[in-house]
């Protein structure tokens, strides 16, 4: 069978439906919830490999059957240090992988629908009943179904949370608890903006094509009758990314204006290290900071894209491709260990342009002049 590179399916009694043909982003998956366990974890790890590794044992508690025969899949960061997990057992993934094959999905993300379910505010539930069925996201990023009979005994126990409600209408012991006017998604059709958590990752992570870039998973946000929500975020990106080019030209300015010769560089960081002064020369907090973080960072495998100064007393951002997170995160550790407390993050503006490894941003919480 051809493969199916696009469009949003659902996997419902072992048969593999569409469900929205023309959606924007990968191909994905929707699977059963009910047969899903979703959670959210304290994963204090400095790399993603750390933490998948970590993940099943920190559920071991909730897990009722041996770790060996469960798949845990590492998802989205909801908090510092806090992901969600989802625990399925393997005898399901190998069913499910084998009808995804089967039906030219081999590449597909495979997601719990629960998850399909925008995210609520603080202190509610986001509803989308349909066929006698009940889909629900908590505001921790979690989610369940539930047969719809079953439900207002599980609101009871979650203390009668405020539900935003959307499809068929909730069971008329939750009335009292239904949001007015919370039907913004009537359709029932789903609104993600990337898989929270995809469980086609280890034993059963596919062979897929190029990373989606951040104008194909921007345009996932039109699903659902959100095309204001986007053009928002279009809005924000592209003014972030005009922002970061801006200060990387002030930058580039500086730099110039010490030294013309370096005015066409493509290492800001090795720039700023050819002015820094010798020991005590008169150059301020910007230069030495500078200059104490390109020897912490001497050697290791990252290229730099632009450098932000806050000012006096405000944090400094060095935005660098790397080879993964890991070599991000190993570069700010190095930070720390020269008394310039770093840390490290995806850049929320391009984390998805490298054309090889990740885009992240490294920024120094203290000036650390001394």
């Amino acid at each position: 069978m051809t493969a199916v590179s696009s469009g949003l399916w659902r996997l419902s009694d072992g048969a593999i439906q569409p469900v929205d043909r023309s959606w924007a982003g990968p191909a994905t998956l929707l699977v059963p919830s009910e047969q899903v366990l979703i959670r959210v974890v304290d994963l204090p790890f400095p790399s993603r490999t750390k933490r998948a590794a970590a993940a099943p044992f920190a559920l071991e508690d909730a897990i009722a059957e041996p770790l060996s025969e469960v798949h845990v899949a590492l998802g989205a960061e909801v908090a510092p240090g806090r992901h969600l997990c989802a625990v399925v057992r393997h005898a399901l993934m190998r069913q499910w992988t084998a009808a995804a094959d089967a039906a030219g999905l081999a590449g597909a993300v495979f997601m719990p629908d629960a998850l399909s379910v925008p995210l609520p505010p603080a202190g509610a539930w986001r509803l989308l009943v349909a066929e006698g069925r009940a889909l629900v996201r908590g505001d921790d990023g979690t989610g369940f179904a539930v047969e719809v009979g079953l439900l207002p005994a599980l609101w009871e126990a979650a203390g009668r949370p405020t539900v935003l409600a959307s499809g068929d209408a909730a069971p008329d012991a939750m009335r009292e608890g239904v949001a007015e006017a919370s039907l913004e998604l009537a359709d029932g059709r789903p609104l993600v903006m990337a898989p929270p958590v995809d469980l086609r990752q280890g034993l059963y992570a596919p062979a897929r094509g190029p990373a989606w870039g951040p104008w194909k998973v921007a345009a996932i946000l039109a699903i659902g009758g959100a095309a204001a929500h986007l053009a928002l975020a279009v809005v924000d990106v592209t003014a972030l990314h005009f922002m970061a080019e801006r200060r990387e030209a002030e930058t580039r300015a500086l730099i110039t204006e010490r030294d013309a010769s370096l005015a066409k560089t493509t290492d800001l960081v090795a720039a700023v290290d050819r002015l820094a002064p010798e020991p005590g020369g008169g150059d301020g907090p910007f230069v030495r900071t500078l200059s104490r973080a390109a020897g912490a960072l001497a050697g290791r495998p990252l290229s730099y894209r632009a450098i932000t100064y806050g000012g006096a007393g405000k944090p400094t951002s060095l935005a660098v491709t790397a080879p993964d997170m890991a070599a991000a995160e190993g570069a700010a550790q190095a930070l720390t260990a020269r008394a310039l407390p770093a840390t490290a993050m995806l850049d929320p503006v391009s984390e998805t342009a490298a054309t090889t490894g990740i885009n992240a941003v490294i920024t120094l919480n203290e000036r650390g002049e001394g």
